[in-house]
């Protein structure tokens, strides 16, 4: 069987056969997510990275049809869950980040107020497209410039420096609001 992430095909005949994808696999199958893993985790010691990021889990839902009743413009509609191991900005500690990115792409060109206003546009002529590419470069779209934990409290011995440190910060305007409404009485 083989694997429709991975032919390159031409967008229209996707849709010609209203292909429908399940897949679930590892990061490790998607090149340019396993990079920037594996890019984010290089300067972590060794022992301090996720345990098997490389088994971080990725799945992926498609279904490719036609935008309009003409079948002129083909559509992949679907969604990614995709876990990504990435450091900390803040306690620059690694951990998973669970990453949800619905699909709404057309490819070929959009004129105007078409009703395809709401989709991503790939504009692939008639050139063959691999499905991978879509959806990893929805992945790496959706990916925070600068990802967190979601709560300090899951970051690292760092987080908590940044904790005491904001506690000794001194704030010159703090009191500022209550000086100007003393002035203007």
């Amino acid at each position: 069987m083989t694997n429709l992430l991975l032919d390159s095909m031409l967008p229209a005949d996707l849709a010609d056969r209203s292909q429908v994808m399940e897949y679930k696999g590892d990061i490790v199958e998607f090149g340019r997510l396993r990079e920037i893993s594996a890019d984010s985790l290089a300067v972590v010691e060794h022992n301090r990275r996720e345990v098997d990021w490389e088994k971080l889990p990725v799945e992926v839902k498609l279904e490719c049809g036609w935008l309009d009743t003409d079948r002129t413009i083909p559509t992949v509609i679907g969604g990614i869950r995709a876990g990504m191991a990435v450091l900390c900005q803040r306690c620059l500690e690694p951990f998973e980040l669970m990453v949800d990115v619905p699909i709404k792409v057309l490819f070929g060109k959009v004129h105007g107020t078409a009703p395809g206003n709401d989709y991503d546009t790939w504009e692939s002529g008639d050139t063959p497209i691999r499905l991978l590419d879509v959806v990893e470069e929805a992945v790496v779209m959706a990916l925070p410039l600068a990802p967190v934990h979601n709560s300090i409290d899951d970051c690292g011995a760092l987080a908590g420096k940044i904790r005491e440190h904001e506690r000794d910060t001194t704030r010159p305007f703090a009191g500022l609001r209550a000086q100007l409404d003393e002035m203007n009485k």
